[in-house]
């Protein structure tokens, strides 16, 4: 069965860009003047994870019974990321999460200590039933989202699985390589003002 994720609010999304404040980091021109930046959009975050993993709208496989409340899933089977709505990327970054635990063999290099902090982590987003391992997952997959979208704030809530993930990545560079330009292409766009992101939204029900 396919991995699945419930809701996650706008206040959750908008978090990402508490602790940190706009840095120019434009282009100067000769006069000294700053270059005028493109704005980031959803789409350029987006394309960053499809370099990736394959990333599709809608959900796939889930049964209509059984979506109510789901909003993502990735498929261990077909490694295929998949969100209902396009421009939700907190849930994008828990299911590249998932991906990522498979990717780089994540649960099997969980230590004693690190173990706590993942249960906690996933036992709020896990569904009834749910086994200490398949919790545990989730909680990988909420390190990643927060890692993601804030790595401070990722690295403090999870300081004893924050090295053993970092490690992993360092032994794939290709996979280093992705996800940081994912990282910094998501950091780009909560980094800018509020009028840019409400611009960019569009429709909820948008394809990716």
């Amino acid at each position: 069965l396919s991995e699945t994720t419930p809701p996650v609010t706008e206040r959750e999304q908008n978090k990402a860009s508490d602790n940190s404040k706009p840095q120019s980091g434009g282009k100067s021109k000769g006069d000294g003047a700053e270059a005028k930046k493109e704005p980031v959009s959803v789409m350029d975050v987006t394309q960053k994870v499809r370099e990736m993993f394959p990333l599709r709208h809608g959900l796939g496989s889930v049964p209509p019974g059984k979506r109510r409340g789901v909003l993502g899933v990735f498929g261990r089977k077909s490694e295929v990321l998949r969100t209902k709505y396009r421009n939700n990327l907190p849930i994008i970054m828990h299911e590249l999460g998932h991906a990522l635990d498979k990717e780089l063999k994540l649960r099997a290099r969980i230590p004693e200590e690190a173990l706590t902090e993942l249960l906690r982590a996933g036992a709020p987003v896990s569904g009834e039933g749910y086994t200490p391992d398949k919790i545990a997952n989730e909680g990988i997959a909420e390190f990643v989202r927060e890692y993601a979208m804030n790595r401070k704030a990722g690295r403090d809530a999870f300081p004893k699985f924050t090295p053993i993930f970092e490690r992993a990545l360092h032994e794939k560079p290709d996979v280093l390589k992705n996800f940081e330009e994912v990282r910094k292409t998501l950091e780009a766009y909560y980094k800018q003002d509020a009028k840019a992101r409400i611009l960019d939204k569009g429709p909820n029900t948008r394809r990716l």
